[in-house]
């Protein structure tokens, strides 16, 4: 499967990725912090895993897959929030004939048409 999800859940044709704060860069968080050495190959680095990711969502999209990421910093800091929205996402987005959902522990932000916006 394209990007290799971290959850796959085929019968919601959901995705999700649990993506770390440093490795694909967070937006505004205080985890995605830069090394101080070696600044160039990071910043390379870095921006093609962001180029990647927005690839992959999009990729997926377009194959009919609705895509979930959660971010690192949310699963340390407030699980039990994020795990009542993500129980409404998955809920919006599967037809009104299965609404029944049990979802495991965790966070997410999502948009369908972006990849990356955080609820």
């Amino acid at each position: 499967m394209i990007g290799n999800p971290d959850i796959v859940l085929p019968k919601y044709k959901t995705v999700i990725f649990i993506h770390g704060c440093f490795w694909h860069r967070h937006k505004g968080c205080r985890y995605a912090t830069t090394p101080k050495t070696r600044i160039d190959f990071w910043k390379e680095k870095f921006n093609r895993n962001i180029k990647r990711d927005r690839r992959q969502t999009k990729e997926l999209i377009k194959e009919g897959w609705n895509v979930l990421v959660v971010w690192e910093c949310e699963l340390k800091n407030n699980l039990d929030d994020i795990v009542n929205e993500i129980e409404k996402i998955v809920h919006y987005m599967i037809p009104s004939s299965s609404k029944k959902l049990l979802i495991p522990e965790f966070s997410c932000f999502v948009d369908k048409e972006k990849g990356n916006k955080t609820i």
